[in-house]
């Protein structure tokens, strides 16, 4: 079975065949993505190839998914400035 492609192995809910996610790390690694934040949590190695599986479906296929990214990634951010 093709990541992306069937059914969650956990809560059995449908998954699309190609997750949001994946066209956005596909803009990052191709240079088209603009923001900043979304390109350094895809280039960086922050897992995103992990969260690609059906089991993160919830994020992965989630419309506002680089707006999570990108507000999550700065909270990070300005925490590593702190600490």
């Amino acid at each position: 079975e093709e990541r992306g492609e069937g059914r969650c192995p956990v809560c059995g809910v449908a998954v699309q065949r190609r997750p949001k996610l994946a066209e956005v790390a596909d803009r990052c690694r191709c240079g088209v993505e603009e923001n900043k934040l979304v390109v350094k949590f895809v280039n960086e190695g922050h897992g995103v190839d992990a969260l690609l599986r059906p089991h993160f479906h919830a994020l992965n296929q989630d419309d506002k998914c680089k707006k999570k990214i990108s507000q999550s990634m700065a909270v990070l951010l300005a925490l590593e400035e702190v600490v």
